[in-house]
């Protein structure tokens, strides 16, 4: 589908929030490359999917034959609107299967947005999903039987202001609005917070650390400034615990250690041989550097007991000589025997066979990130992309997404942090950096590559 010119519409639309021409964006571009047929936009409640309704049947109300519904509805009522709306009539005849059957020339192509669809019922549902058009439906949850599931974006800050800005409200006003409403458009709207609530809130929030901070100068000067019983009382207990004066000769002498030769020349103090020549270190430094212990002995040796500085050996240095025990090499095209290492093997020979980047893309580390630019359903959707973007350096790898073959489309590179990947995103051409460019971890990229392998090794396997 050719959307330039819906582009162009979006962006004079300036009654949208960020968030929804955030939104439309990513739909435009998904439409841009695939021939999807029924789309689901899933929201919470007060998401704005009823606006968002609204916003689409103004968007395309000049490229397409728009017919908008709003469930409860019975499917008599879905029958006599579909024929209203798309077709002038207000008979029950000529039936709306034969006028969608034979449409007349140079008319325009129908389209259909169903608001609260999940309050139809499931006979109803059934027949609009299988109407042969365009189909947008906000849901409340994602579903299967849509060909794409795009999560309306959450509330924001810059929208709570752009939706308040005719309340005249400041902006702690606007921001205890935003917090209260917890994304609910329908409570942002609403008075949450009064405004004298709001100036006895202000006053308490003053109030409370004046008070903390006079309780702790209070304290404070009550601890500094003891009063004349604590002093009498100290006094008492300094002279009831004060060391009686020694009269003793011997004890005199005995506590006057400066010219005592023990002390000033005993080895213990100064030259300990514990302290300077440990062996322990030495013995540290030979185990850090001795060749791995062998775990396991060979058959029919008998196993030599463990010397003291084996004994001796930290806990870590025999892990380590544990696992770097190398096991037996395998013979080649000898089976291991293992379901799990013939479905690995059979997993590697298919993953050598994939068509793109998939192997550049299993050797990335798998903490780095990468930015993914779109996820197309055909290979027709793939050429278009390229021939919209040709200077645009990409990597390409397929994944099955709910039973179906999807390309995925990736910026070339990788990043090793999330900032970097951002300004990588910055640095992109405007309509796919305005399509919202999702920075995707390569662990998640090379899991996807990985699981479409093993479900095309299987029939290797049962072989």
């Amino acid at each position: 589908m050719d959307t330039s010119v819906l582009q162009q519409r979006l962006a004079a639309q300036r009654h949208l929030l960020p968030s929804q021409h955030e939104l439309l964006n990513r739909l435009l571009f998904q439409l841009a490359f695939n021939d999807f047929q029924n789309i689901g936009l899933v929201g919470a409640e007060g998401s704005g999917k009823s606006t968002l309704a609204l916003a689409l049947a103004e968007l395309f109300s000049e490229q397409a034959n728009v017919a908008l519904l709003t469930g409860p509805l019975t499917e008599q009522e879905i029958d006599e609107q579909l024929l209203q709306q798309w077709f002038g009539q207000r008979q029950a005849l000529p039936a709306l299967a034969g006028l969608m059957a034979e449409p007349i020339a140079g008319s325009s192509p129908l389209l259909l947005i169903v608001d609260n669809f999940s309050l139809l019922s499931d006979d109803s549902q059934q027949k609009l999903l299988q109407l042969d058009c365009l189909g947008f439906f906000m849901l409340a949850e994602a579903s299967a039987q849509m060909a794409l599931n795009l999560s309306i974006t959450t509330l924001t800050l810059q929208d709570a202001g752009q939706v308040l800005k005719d309340k005249g409200l400041d902006p702690l006003a606007v921001a205890e609005r935003f917090a209260a409403s917890a994304g609910n458009m329908h409570l942002l709207h609403s008075a949450v917070v009064k405004a004298d609530e709001r100036k006895s809130y202000s006053m308490a929030f003053w109030l409370l650390p004046a008070a903390i901070g006079l309780l702790l100068l209070t304290a404070l000067v009550s601890w500094y400034m003891p009063t004349s019983r604590d002093v009498s009382q100290h006094n008492e207990v300094v002279t009831a615990h004060s060391p009686q004066p020694i009269n003793s000769p011997e004890l005199i002498e005995a506590t006057e250690p400066v010219d005592s030769p023990e002390l000033t020349d005993s080895p213990e103090l100064t030259d300990r041989p514990e302290l300077t020549d440990s062996p322990e270190p030495i013995r540290l430094a030979e185990l850090s550097d001795a060749p791995p212990l062998t775990v396991m002995p060979e058959p029919g040796d008998a196993a030599e007991p463990l010397s003291s500085a084996e004994l001796t050996k930290p806990a870590d240095l025999i892990d380590t000589a544990i696992t770097a025990t190398t096991p037996e090499p395998v013979l080649p095209g000898e089976p291991t025997g293992t379901p799990a290492a013939i479905a690995d093997s059979a997993t590697v020979a298919v993953a050598a066979d994939m068509l793109y980047q998939e192997q550049q893309l299993l050797a990335l580390p798998a903490q780095s990130r990468v930015l993914q630019l779109a996820v197309l359903s055909t290979e027709q959707a793939l050429q278009r992309f390229k021939q919209a973007y040709p200077a645009t350096e990409i990597d390409i790898y397929q994944r099955s997404w709910q039973g179906q073959l999807q390309w995925v489309i990736l910026a070339k590179g990788d990043y090793p942090d999330v900032s970097s990947a951002r300004e990588a995103r910055a640095a992109l051409a405007e309509p796919l950096r305005s399509a919202g460019p999702f920075i995707k971890p390569v662990a998640q990229v090379q899991q996807e590559i990985k699981a479409l392998a093993r479900l095309r090794a299987e029939p290797l396997m049962q072989e």
